[in-house]
């Protein structure tokens, strides 16, 4: 099975205070992170960026809170918070990729990649 999961609760806009941008406030995605693997699940946002249909990639960033982030995850526990993203207007075809270290049964570290479609942005 799968080291970890991850569910898509919802998303909202998370406007900057005093921001005089004309941008896009920025896209706060909530996140529930389930954690399967024997050596503890890694829980924080700056794991996390989308990538948008045109192949552009987004860091995630604070903008939101709760932020996720927190201990590993043993197995079974759970994790939930925000991650957000500064993506353009029109952006199509979002994918939301989670991608923390692992270490596997020999103590090496292995990137382990999830993608959620997200869909887009009005």
């Amino acid at each position: 099975g799968s080291p970890f999961t991850i569910q898509v609760l919802g998303t909202k806009e998370c406007p900057r205070e005093g921001s005089t941008s004309d941008a896009p406030p920025p896209l706060g995605v909530e996140l529930r992170i389930t954690g399967w693997h024997p050596r503890g699940t890694p829980v924080n946002f700056y794991y996390t960026r989308l990538e948008d249909g045109e192949g552009r990639s987004y860091d995630a960033g604070e903008a939101c809170e709760p932020l996720l982030q927190g201990p590993p995850l043993l197995p079974g526990q759970r994790a939930q918070g925000y991650v957000s993203f500064s993506v353009p207007a029109g952006a199509r075809g979002s994918t939301l990729v989670y991608e923390p270290r692992l270490l596997d049964a020999s103590g090496q570290s292995r990137k382990q990649r999830i993608e959620v479609p997200l869909g887009e942005r009005d």
